[in-house]
Formats: C-alpha cells, structure tokens, sequence
C-alpha cells in the first residue's frame, strides 16, 4: 500500500471505523477467548470495496436497519490476524483512535511473546490483560 492509501485508511477508519475486544464464550469458568475485529461502516459501498481490495482482506456486509429510517450502509470487517495487520499498517497517520489501537497492539505483542496458540489455555496472567485490555478499549471508545 501507498503512503497515500494508508493516510486515507487512516482517516476512514479515524472517522467511520470501530475497534472492539470481545469476550468469547463469556461463560466459561476456565478460560475464554478474545476476539479483535475492526469494522467501518460507510453508506458508500464503492468506498468499502475499495479499503478491501487495498488491503487485500475482510468482508463486507449490509448493515441492520430494523426501523427502515436510515439509507442503507455497509460494513467491511477484519478479524484477529487480518485486524492486526491493517492497524499496525495505518497507526502512524490515526489522530482519534490511537489509543484504542495502541492497546489492542500491545495486547497481541504480548500474545505473540508468549507463544499463544489458538486452541491452548491461556494462563491466568494473560486472561486477566485480555479483560482489561478489553476494557480499556471500551473505555477509550466512549471517551473519545
């Protein structure tokens, strides 16, 4: 990607994206899994479409409108790995979202440190980072 389309992703995602950790099975009383996706929402399904081919993943859906009052939108997502990759590619030109992203960030490098697979028991140590990440995330959405 161009240092232009990596500005431009930036501000879309600054302006119409979203950050979010969330628990999965929130139940379980041994360990759960978190899992990042990276969503913007756009009316403009042109642009989306565009910010996937550019960045070569995620998926983009129509956006629920169970009034039937709003234009329709669209969202392109990226999950985990792919979410990852995008964040650290657009992190320098983000204005808004810095922080948010900054966390999510960390949280993976320590993932990564550790050697955590997909499918292995997380330690406590790391089910502990993974909830406050997340709620830090949360609280930096609202603040923001």
């Amino acid at each position: 990607m161009t240092t232009e389309q990596l500005a431009y992703l930036a501000g879309l995602f600054d302006g119409e994206g979203s950050v979010g950790l969330y628990v999965n099975n929130p139940k379980a009383t041994d360990h759960h899994s978190i899992v990042l996706r990276v969503s913007v929402s756009n009316t403009d399904r042109g642009v989306l479409e565009w910010a996937k081919a550019t960045v070569g993943s995620g998926s983009i859906r129509q956006k629920e409108d169970s009034q039937h009052t709003r234009k329709t939108a669209w969202v392109w997502s990226l999950c985990s790995c792919q979410a990852v990759d995008f964040l650290e590619h657009i992190l320098p030109w983000l204005h808004i979202k810095t922080a948010q992203v900054e966390v999510v960030l960390a949280l993976s490098a320590y993932g990564q440190r550790v050697g955590m697979r997909q499918g292995t028991k997380p330690s406590s140590e790391l089910q502990d980072l993974r909830r406050w990440a997340a709620h830090q995330v949360k609280l930096l959405k609202y603040a923001a």
